[in-house]
């Protein structure tokens, strides 16, 4: 941190949360409540890293009580960040429920503690879930933190739920507020599910690894490396295996990267729409629910009855996987393509209480898209040229290859777009792309109707196999 320090344009504070944290008051022999005076968890961090005459806060957590009395009580725009802070664990957490932190004052012997009250009614920040403690810590100083500061943040997966560190990820690069404070977020972690998450966020995200390499005598160093955040590297560097698999409540099946884009898209879009209602859903991907892609074809090798026919255990069964053994409360979307009627009557028969099948009532998933957000994805990916919706008709293209569809339209897009010689759909090598420029202008109202259809039936699909949303 000295060496950044000296390096690179000084920032208004640095802070550091290290893994000796905790949001819990702590009480001594005699009852009484620890003050932050006597915050052992400050002392040993800077005793054991010599950090006492650094210029770095150390932030254990320990003096949460009295950072919540304070910024309560402080001017303007302390009470406005804190405000931001309340809705926001409001929004996550509490379906949209009134949430104020409360640094108690009593006088018993105890002294006080941090209550947290939801719609009126109060619980001690202890009778909340680690999870939500733990938030509450890691989220709480980047909130009221001056602009332009910078943080240190030590194995933020401590004690989170895989669902609470992609929260963790989305909320420190897409928080509105904590992105116009242009701060500056140091992370380490041993978490792959948090390597996973910040494909999402590639744009904002450097990723380094650390590699320790012995020396001579007995003496290490360090290899320090730039990588891309999906090298398969990285998960080999943190020892993740197969095995290193996360069930969320329920799974909704995918055909690929485009459709999991397209989807998280309107999913978002949906609850968008729903808050400007005045109706908040509180669904954490990676906790609620999860995406699986199953690759087309190769969903031919699952089997997904609940029981095998007549309770006969058949060699053709056997030689499948059990698809409920590798996730259960399964919502499999698969597109209306030629040639699979047969496997999607066999699906259909299929469905049961842990299996739901849901087929696209057009050829593809990009069938689904608007004129306006494809010419807006096209304008994207070809800035020098300049395309119209006017002539393209949703009728027109509802059961044709949307690449085909758009070359005939527009003659002057490459070949690459959509091989002459291929499928008629978007060519491989700009099929992501294409998606990616596209999300960018999903909202409610871009949606067409089989689009809006699709994300209501996924959002039910999710809601109810989380019926105690809000409780988490």
């Amino acid at each position: 941190m000295r060496q950044l320090n000296s390096t690179v344009t000084s920032p208004t504070s640095r802070t550091y949360i290290p893994t000796l944290r905790t949001a819990r008051t702590l009480i001594a022999n005699n009852k009484a409540r620890l003050e932050s005076t006597n915050d052992i968890f400050l002392h040993t961090t800077q005793h054991d890293y010599d950090l006492a005459e650094s210029g770095v806060i150390v932030d254990t957590g320990f003096g949460l009580y009295e950072a919540v009395d304070t910024t309560r009580n402080a001017r303007h725009t302390g009470r406005t960040n804190f405000k931001a802070f309340e809705q926001f664990l409001s929004t996550t957490f509490f379906n949209g429920k009134t949430v104020e932190v409360v640094a108690e004052r009593v006088r018993d012997e105890r002294g006080g503690n941090i209550l947290v009250s939801v719609a009126g009614v109060e619980r001690d920040i202890h009778d909340l879930g680690d999870g939500i403690q733990a938030i509450i810590m890691l989220l709480y100083p980047l909130f009221i933190a001056p602009d332009k500061a910078w943080f240190f943040i030590e194995e933020p997966e401590t004690h989170l739920h895989p669902g609470f560190q992609r929260l963790f990820i989305e909320t420190i690069t897409s928080n509105s507020i904590l992105r116009k404070k242009q701060l500056t977020i140091f992370l380490t972690t041993h978490s792959n599910h948090i390597l996973d998450f910040t494909l999402d966020g590639a744009s904002l995200i450097n990723l380094f690894t650390f590699r320790r390499q012995e020396g001579r005598g007995g003496r290490s160093s360090f290899q320090i490396q730039l990588s891309a955040p999906h090298d398969l590297e990285n998960l080999n560097a943190l020892g993740v295996q197969n095995s290193s698999v996360f069930l969320a409540n329920c799974t909704l099946w995918v055909e690929g990267i485009t459709d999991r884009l397209y989807l998280r898209a309107y999913l978002q879009a949906y609850w968008k729409h729903l808050q400007e209602q005045g109706k908040t859903v509180s669904l954490l991907e990676g906790l609620h629910y999860t995406f699986l892609e199953y690759a087309g074809a190769n969903v031919e090798h699952y089997y997904f009855d609940n029981l095998a026919p007549n309770g006969q255990i058949t060699p053709a069964i056997l030689g499948k996987i059990r698809a409920l053994s590798v996730a259960n409360r399964i919502m499999l979307i698969a597109d209306q393509d030629a040639g699979k009627q047969t496997r999607h009557e066999v699906r259909t028969r299929q469905q049961h209480a842990g299996f739901v099948y849901h087929i696209l009532p057009v050829r593809e998933i990009e069938n689904l898209l608007t004129p306006t957000v494809l010419v807006a994805a096209l304008q994207g990916l070809y800035k020098k040229q300049s395309f119209d919706a006017t002539g393209l008709k949703q009728s027109e293209y509802r059961n044709k290859y949307v690449g085909t569809y758009l070359r005939g339209k527009f003659p002057t897009l490459p070949d690459g777009f959509a091989p002459a010689k291929g499928s008629g759909s978007i060519g491989s090598s700009m099929k992501r792309k294409f998606a990616e420029e596209a999300v960018k202008h999903i909202t409610w109202e871009s949606m067409s109707p089989a689009a809006r259809s699709i994300t209501k039936e996924v959002h039910e699909f999710i809601m109810a196999h989380n019926p105690r949303l809000g409780s988490n």
